[in-house]
C-alpha cells in the first residue's frame, strides 16, 4: 500500500503486485517505515523491526526491507516467520529487542517539557510526528483544553491517537505524504 499498490481488503486475494517479487514496490514502501523509525528514535529509545516473512516474500525484498530499517537507525531488521514456525519463528526478534532494552543509549524522552501547555504538546507531536505545518483547532477542542487545564491535565503528557493509515490526516494518503 504505502509503496504505491492498491489496497488491502481482508477476506480478499492478495492482488498479483504483493505475491509476485516486486522490489521497486518495496523499496517504494520502506519510506513510511524509515519514518516511523525515525519518529519512534525522537523518543531516545531503541527501534527493532520484525520483518514478518510470508510465503510469497524473496529474499530480495526481505534484504531491503532490512537494509533500509537500519538505514534509518533501526539497531536491529530481524526476520520472523512466527507465524509458520510458531515461537521458535521468532527467537531471535526476542533476543533483539532483549539487547535494546538493555543497552544503555536508551533514554527515554517527550517531544516536549511536560510542562508545555496542551496546545504546545499537541503542536509539537503534529509537527515532529506528523510533518504539520500548523494544527487548527475547533471550538469545541478548545472549550475541552481549557476544561482540561482547569483540571490540571495539562501538567500531564498527552496521548493523541489519528489514522493508522497515513501520517496525514487523509487516510488515502500513502507512504510519507507532505
Amino acid at each position: 500500500m504505502h509503496g504505491g499498490g492498491p489496497t488491502v481488503t481482508a477476506g480478499k486475494p492478495l492482488d498479483a503486485v504483493y505475491v509476485d517479487e516486486n522490489v521497486e514496490l518495496v523499496t517504494t514502501g520502506c519510506a513510511n517505515m524509515m519514518q516511523h523509525i525515525r519518529n519512534a528514535l525522537k523518543f531516545g529509545v531503541s527501534v527493532v523491526v520484525s520483518v514478518n516473512r510470508f510465503a510469497s516474500d524473496s529474499d530480495r525484498e526481505i534484504q531491503i526491507v532490512q537494509a533500509k530499517a537500519l538505514e534509518a537507525g533501526a539497531s536491529a531488521a530481524i526476520e520472523c516467520n512466527h507465524w509458520a514456525k510458531g515461537g521458535a519463528g521468532a527467537v531471535a526478534l526476542g533476543e533483539a529487542v532483549a539487547a535494546a532494552c538493555a543497552a544503555p543509549s536508551n533514554a527515554f524522552r517527550f517531544l516536549y517539557p511536560v510542562e508545555s501547555s496542551i496546545e504546545q504538546k499537541v503542536e509539537s507531536v503534529c509537527k515532529q510526528i506528523y510533518g504539520a505545518d500548523a494544527v487548527a483547532y475547533s471550538p469545541l477542542a478548545l472549550e475541552k483544553i481549557q476544561l482540561f487545564t482547569a483540571c490540571g491535565y495539562d501538567l500531564l503528557p498527552i496521548c493523541m491517537a489519528k489514522t493508522h493509515l497515513s501520517f496525514s490526516t487523509d487516510p488515502t494518503k500513502k507512504n510519507v505524504p507532505t
